[in-house]
């Protein structure tokens, strides 16, 4: 398949452009009638050959097309009002993913769907799709000076009033993310999409693009229509979910029906508004100049004509592309040795969980990273990584789903084949300390079943067996990767990793005490090094500079941060006491030894096996791993919106205007 714009090879399947990020025509009428006239006679020629058993693979096939248009109309339905889609592109759409499902693939012979998808997508030039936001493909509309913004749709998703529970509603809108190359700068840009349960309309794309360590932010506000009401932009060095408040500076533009009505520019908290007319001044708590049109220079004029048609052509081209083209996830990771060395050329080769079916293999770079681009659907996977002379590993419970661009994995350590070690695993509690207060109280007596493998929670343990009293298992243990499952009344059950590399290493767990409804505990551990790392929570009732953190250990509802170590290991325990359901949380990792220093592109944090988990009365539900070979310092780690935890995953390097990271 060829793009009919820059003349680009495309795989089949794929809906725009990865050269140009245009959107693929269809194919001239003929060419389709020929193609149709081929695919039958093939059919009847391949029945007369071969016999019934082909007839019965046509049919499964054609139930699986079938399925599969079913589910491309309800998707159309749902996007039925985008500006860009057409009955046209959706019937092309439905085609194509048709064709996904019975084509054949060079050097893949599975007939499996989802195989070939991942093969697809991992042999294409280039895995991510682009995104051409600036292309002219929209006019904006006939200028009225007397348009007025609507801001109900703004005063209505956003949280500007605390006390008004009208307002925030976006808190309880499903969230999802896709993640596209910018086809002008070919930069990384993710995009974050806020979906209304109540009528599966998408109301707001962020767009968060990686220009260095700068980040470029656009906020996008779309009507149940699909049509533009206001736009966000400005620049940030790390990323937290809020909104165009007065004070923030940045662009903000103001539609209606296609018409910019007004232009605010907001420097140094200053505000600079230009506007179409009088009508228009009066809407949006103007704080700072305002210039009516009739008073613009021949420059003015011409800087907003060019301002209104280039956003106009974003925020379309933006709703478009993004809503209509598959999302794409990467399940990525890194290969270690026992020395934390990078081992190349290291075989990773994906599954199904429990399937059998090979969906894709690769080997390792030379840095030990491993990458396999999946679809973002609600998947899980499993993997299996193998090395001459090592013992192989699996890695089990690879979940990934319309919420992950990056599904960061743990890291995977192969050791040499038939190495035994002793090793000890020393258990603490999480939120209580000993009676000295010099460190964390032992938990004693602790069932443990430990399983080969990571993440394997589940079949026969390979050892089994109790704590002594002081919370410590002394075991000789096959070099290699292990899930441990620990139990105690009183406790909630928390598996942990165990890398077994070397003799004589001792690993510390924690166990969280059990939770009531509506709490939540957020528990990090890392090693050794750095020795100081930090939790930090956003919630509803603080601001930025307030937040649960080292400095400011509780908010007015009683969240709090209860343990804070500086030497090591860990753990930071923060517990949410009320967990408020139409609230945002935001909780991040700053890595504060190589923060204070300034380091900021140190690699620390990211080799620390740094881990996240949480709990609620259901137990642990969710565990992060540090993404593995970054340069930075903060990690941003997960939102809860709506009671859901939402993975972010975002990695930073930049501190300096955010001085809440930093010492108080």
């Amino acid at each position: 398949m060829k793009c009919k714009n820059c003349g680009k090879e495309m795989p089949e399947g794929f809906q725009f452009c990865n050269g140009c990020g245009s959107q693929m025509q269809k194919e001239s009428s003929s060419k389709m009638i020929f193609a149709i006239v081929a695919i039958v006679i093939t059919v009847i020629v391949s029945v007369f050959i071969v016999g019934g058993a082909i007839v019965w693979g046509v049919l499964g096939s054609r139930g699986v097309a079938e399925s599969r248009r079913e589910e491309g109309e309800r998707k159309a339905e749902r996007h039925e009002n985008a500006p860009a889609e057409t009955e046209e592109e959706v019937t092309e759409e439905l085609q194509e993913s048709d064709s996904l499902e019975t084509e054949e693939l060079s050097g893949h012979t599975s007939d499996n769907a989802l195989a070939g998808k991942i093969v697809q997508l991992n042999e294409s030039q280039s895995s991510l799709p682009m995104i051409d936001i600036v292309a002219d493909n929209y006019q904006a509309a006939e200028r009225d000076t007397n348009a007025v913004w609507d801001e109900s749709l703004f005063y209505t998703l956003e949280d500007v009033d605390k006390e008004n529970e009208e307002d925030g509603l976006i808190n309880n809108f499903s969230v999802s993310k896709k993640e596209f190359l910018n086809a002008d700068t070919k930069n990384r840009v993710e995009y974050d999409i806020y979906t209304n349960p109540a009528n599966q309309k998408v109301n707001k794309i962020v767009s968060i693009e990686y220009a260095g360590a700068q980040l470029l932010v656009t906020e996008y506000y779309y009507t149940d229509e699909g049509k533009v009401n206001f736009i966000y932009e400005y620049t940030d060095i790390n990323y937290f979910p809020s909104f165009a408040t007065p004070d923030r500076d940045g662009s903000r533009f103001y539609f209606n029906g296609d018409i910019l009505t007004k232009w605010r520019l907001v420097a140094g908290g200053v505000q600079t508004n230009y506007v179409v007319g009088s009508r228009a001044a009066e809407v949006g708590y103007n704080a700072g100049n305002v210039i009516l049109m009739s008073d613009f220079s021949a420059n003015q004029q011409t800087a907003f004509d060019q301002k209104e048609q280039q956003m106009i052509d974003q925020a379309y081209n933006t709703y478009a592309i993004v809503l209509n083209t598959e999302g794409i996830a990467a399940i990525q990771g890194y290969v270690l040795d026992a020395q934390t060395n990078p081992v190349k050329e290291a075989k990773a080769v994906l599954y199904e969980e429990g399937g059998a079916q090979e969906l894709y293999a690769t080997t390792t770079d030379s840095n030990g990273m491993y990458t396999i681009y999946v679809p973002s659907d609600s998947q899980t996977y499993r993997m299996e990584f193998s090395k001459e002379g090592c013992a192989d590993v699996s890695m089990h419970q690879i979940e990934m789903n319309e919420q992950l661009v990056g599904g960061y994995q743990a890291g995977v350590y192969l050791m040499p084949d038939q190495l035994n070690c002793n090793t000890t695993i020393q258990i603490y509690d999480a939120l209580n300390y000993n009676e000295t207060g010099s460190g964390m109280m032992q938990v004693g007596s602790v069932s443990y079943s430990i399983r080969k493998g990571i993440n394997c929670r589940e079949g026969e343990a390979y050892r089994q067996g109790v704590s002594d009293e002081n919370g410590t298992i002394e075991i000789n243990l096959p070099a290699g990767m292990y899930t441990v499952q620990v139990h105690k009344e009183g406790y909630e059950d928390t598996y942990y990793i165990l890398a077994v590399r070397s003799e004589g290493e001792v690993t510390h767990f924690n166990m969280s005490p059990n939770l009531a409804s509506d709490e939540m505990r957020i528990v990090l551990t890392w090693s050794d090094m750095p020795q100081d790392l930090d939790s930090h929570l956003f919630t509803p009732y603080c601001t930025a500079d307030e937040h649960i953190s080292y400095y400011h250990k509780e908010d007015i509802k009683g969240n709090s941060l209860d343990v804070d170590v500086t030497n090591g290991y860990g753990p930071e325990t923060v517990t949410i006491t009320n967990l408020q359901r139409a609230g945002l949380y935001k909780y991040y990792v700053a890595d504060f030894t190589d923060c204070i220093s300034g380091d900021y592109s140190s690699r620390n944090m990211s080799y620390s096996d740094a881990s996240v988990n949480v709990y609620t009365e259901d137990g642990l539900i969710a565990t992060f791993h540090v993404p593995v070979g970054k340069e930075g310092v903060i990690w941003e780690v997960f939102e809860i919106r709506n009671g859901i935890l939402i993975p972010s995953q975002r990695y930073y390097q930049a501190v300096q205007d955010k001085d809440w990271w930093l010492s108080k």
